[in-house]
């Protein structure tokens, strides 16, 4: 098959590239996103089992305590359980 028009087939080439180039480019970002969102969630399921430790600790004596674990500051009472980094309250649970 002879193309007559050898134009046309640049142009259609140039199109594909730029879909293909759209489209990794999308991938690329979907997949850093997915990244962030996975890692913030292994830092929230951390954090929720350090308070379960925390708490089922202080069930078995009933003292308040502070203390650190894995880079942060963990208090618990009978109020709250509070853990935070660097004096920035990461996680919070409280009765009412």
């Amino acid at each position: 098959m002879k193309w007559h028009n050898k134009g046309f087939v640049l142009a259609d080439s140039i199109v594909a590239l730029t879909i293909l180039s759209i489209l990794i480019a999308w991938y690329c970002v979907n997949e850093r996103q997915l990244q962030s969102q996975m890692r913030h969630a292994n830092q929230e399921v951390m954090l929720a089992r350090i308070a379960k430790e925390a708490t089922d600790q202080f069930m078995i004596d009933h003292q308040k305590r502070k203390f650190n674990q894995k880079g942060y500051q963990v208090m618990v009472s009978e109020q709250a359980v509070q853990i935070k980094q660097n004096e920035q309250l990461m996680f919070a649970v409280t009765k009412q």
